[in-house]
């Protein structure tokens, strides 16, 4: 089984779109699949759009009553795949605003099945691309890009904060087994970012496949707010210090 975990916050533009093109990608695969939609609070009609859509489709929705961020609800929306997925489901993590590239489903699903703990979609990897993106989104894209790879330094991994992902199920249950904790603590965009580097330093396997990004797809306005991104970003550098002291000072004893 697919489970397709996906946070959304003000997507009625995009839920119904959305919906029906992962119902096309699993049949055409052959996959059975569920999708998750974590309801970040939202103000329009995206949970009474996807309400409707639970009596056609294989849809659950985890509600965050109030706005609280991609972090929080990549964690809740783990915690219910984790309660209610078997040994053999992947999961893939996937924005809400259909701009991910489903043709490379397959690929990621492959990966994890060859033994793959994760595996990253990627627009920097040589193949993949950003298709229609303005200069500006595009060139906030490659300089956070570029910041991470030169703070984080994830050995393979070109890109760091998208979204689309694909993990195996014993990989969200073990790294949720390893931190008494939230395993995702950041608010914003920057969750994903925390959570790489945490799979990377609790020594699970990835690999990433080039995609595209097709910016031309999404309706309404994107949610990432560039200055307090940044910030966060920042802030992720130092507690991942610390982070990183905590693994070696482990691995001493």
């Amino acid at each position: 089984m697919i489970y397709f975990l996906i946070p959304v916050f003000n997507e009625e533009e995009n839920i119904e779109t959305l919906i029906s093109g992962l119902d096309s990608a699993a049949k055409e695969i052959k996959e059975n699949y569920r999708i998750i939609f974590v309801n970040d609070g939202s103000s329009d009609g995206t949970p009474e759009i996807i309400r409707q859509k639970m009596e056609s489709f294989p849809v659950d929705m985890v509600e965050n009553l109030v706005n609280e961020g991609a972090g929080a609800s990549f964690e809740n929306g783990f915690k219910h795949f984790i309660k209610i997925s078997k040994s053999e489901d992947i999961v893939v993590t996937i924005e809400g605003d259909n701009t991910s590239d489903l043709g490379i489903l397959p690929k990621m699903l492959d990966e994890i099945r060859n033994g793959k703990d994760f595996v990253l979609a990627s627009c920097y990897a040589k193949g993949g691309r950003l298709k229609n993106c303005p200069f500006k989104r595009r060139f906030y894209s490659k300089a956070a890009n570029l910041l991470c790879m030169i703070l984080f330094q994830v050995p393979g991994a070109r890109t760091y904060s998208s979204f689309y992902r694909a993990f195996s199920q014993k990989t969200i249950s073990e790294i949720y087994r390893k931190f008494d904790h939230p395993v995702i603590t950041e608010k914003g965009f920057v969750c994903m970012v925390e959570l790489l580097l945490k799979l990377h330093k609790s020594g699970f396997t990835f690999s990433e496949v080039p995609a595209t990004l097709f910016f031309h797809k999404r309706k309404g306005f994107s949610k990432l707010i560039v200055n307090s991104t940044i910030k966060a970003y920042l802030g992720l550098f130092l507690k991942f210090l610390v982070l990183r002291r905590s693994f070696s000072q482990k691995d001493d004893k």
